[in-house]
Formats: C-alpha cells, structure tokens, sequence
C-alpha cells in the first residue's frame, strides 16, 4: 500500500523524498521493500501490555471505590480492606491510575490536599503504652466560651508556643485531629454542649482504635496490633496476594507486596550516615 501509494504520488510530480517522509518512512526502506518485494513493514498497531486491565476490570475497581463501604476511603485503605476479605481485585497503583483516569484522584471524604509538615524527634516503640504524645485542638460549639488561653491559665497549663520536638508539638497528634476533623462523619453543625461533644469524640474513638487502618501499622487497626491479631492478617493477605500472582504472573514484574510483620514500630526513623561511618539509629 505504501509503495503503490509512493508510486503514485511521484508519478504525478511529486518528489520521491518528500512522498517518504510524509509516509513516514526513509528512501532506504522503500529501496528495500522494493528489492525483497515485501510491502509495508511497519508495527502499525500497538499491542496492549500483558498486565493490563480488563475493561470489565476496571469497571470493578471504579465500582468497588465508588460503594457505600469505600466510597469516602482512599486506595491504600480500600486495598488492604479486600485482602482481608481473601480479596484481591488489583494493585493499590493501580486503583490509583483508574481512579485518575475517570477524574475521580481527589482527597475521598472531607480532607484537603497534604501540606508538608516537620518531623520531630524520633522514637521506637515495640509494645503498647511506651510511646506518648499530647496535643490540644479545638471543636466548635453553639456556646460562647473563653479563649483558649484564658482557659489554659485558668486551669494552670503553661503555653509552649509550638516549641520543637517537644511532646505537643508532633504530626502524629495533629494527625489525629485532622483524621477526627475530615472523617466523612464529622457533624457539620456546632457541638451544642460539652456532653455532645463527648459522646461524639468517645464514639470516633472507638472507630480510630477499633477500624481505621493505620498506615504506619501495616494497614491494621491498633486493637489488632494490641492483641498481636496483625502477625494472623498480614499472613492471610500474603496468601490473597500469592493466589493472585499465580492467577494472573503475567501482572507481576517482582515479588508482591510486603505484608511482613514487623516487631518495631518507628516513629519518624533516622537512617543517617554519620562522619564516622557508623549508622545512626533511631533510639
């Protein structure tokens, strides 16, 4: 087709070079398409990748984002979620492509973009209770009351004025004000009274410790990791994940993801190369 097309196109006073290019093919390939008598050698169609998605896949993946279990929860805990139920649809990379691909990448729920925050000092802990932090955050009421630092004089709490790396000045608190803050639950009129506000905390306290997955905890609650149930669900979620992989090889370039269970947790790690060479370590 291209070269009768070339043919034609010099024989009407076209020059040769020219008609190539416009093609898109060099001289010296039509010289040789000539010579072998083949025609146009070109990969004109792309084929698709092995590990692509179906498009009845995708639409799973949209349908599941979109239900009312997961509709206000982002992939990194929707993922985990489903492997928990012996359920594995696909990657969280690739719950995020979709999800970008039909315009729907935004922050799920009530929460605004990210903004950069400074780490504090770090810390291990590898049990409950040896690690604290304490922090202060305002919820808004029908009722006039003081200001914050009327009232913190009053009861004889000193300000620190966001001193650093001091026990109230951390992103672990303040991200659990904002968990507490864009949770899709959260009333959007004021608390009436303090008994309100209480009951509403108590109850958002029960969801954080009892059904939030924490991302610093493997995508576990922290009662599972408590009562040491997270070593028996990242089990399970490997098994989910080398199931998929043997149903679909083609989809995986290296190992699955790691679901090991780790005795430490880290909060903000330092893995630093001092002047001495030795490593610094979080202590």
């Amino acid at each position: 087709m291209a070269i009768q097309s070339i043919a034609t196109a010099v024989k009407l006073g076209a020059r040769q070079k020219l008609a190539c290019n416009i093609i898109g093919i060099t001289p010296r390939s039509l010289q040789n398409w000539r010579i072998t008598g083949l025609e146009d050698q070109r990969q004109i169609v792309k084929k698709a990748p092995v590990n692509k998605l179906s498009e009845r896949e995708r639409e799973h993946v949209l349908a599941v984002c979109n239900s009312e279990e997961f509709k206000d929860q982002s992939p990194k805990q929707i993922v985990p979620a489903l492997a928990d139920k012996g359920l594995y649809i696909a990657s969280e990379s690739s719950f995020y492509r979709i999800l970008q691909d039909v315009g729907q990448l935004e922050h799920r729920g009530r929460s605004s973009a990210p903004g950069t925050l400074v780490k504090p000092d770090p810390y291990v802990a590898n049990g409950p209770n040896q690690v604290w932090s304490w922090d202060i955050t305002y919820l808004a009421s029908t009722i006039k009351g003081a200001t914050m630092l009327a009232t913190m004089q009053k009861i004889g709490v000193v300000p620190s004025f966001s001193r650093p790396s001091v026990s109230n000045d951390n992103p672990f608190s303040e991200a659990l004000f904002k968990t507490l803050k864009y949770v899709p639950v959260y009333p959007s009129k004021p608390f009436d009274n303090v008994d309100d506000a209480r009951q509403w905390v108590a109850k958002f306290c029960k969801w954080y410790n009892n059904s939030h997955r924490h991302s610093g905890l493997k995508f576990v609650t922290p009662v599972q990791r408590h009562n040491g149930d997270d070593v028996r669900i990242l089990e399970q979620r490997k098994i989910v994940y080398e199931q998929a992989k043997k149903m679909h090889p083609e989809r995986w370039s290296g190992k699955t993801r790691n679901w090991n269970h780790e005795a430490i947790v880290k909060l903000n790690p330092v893995n630093e190369q001092a002047s001495n060479g030795e490593l610094i370590k979080a202590a």
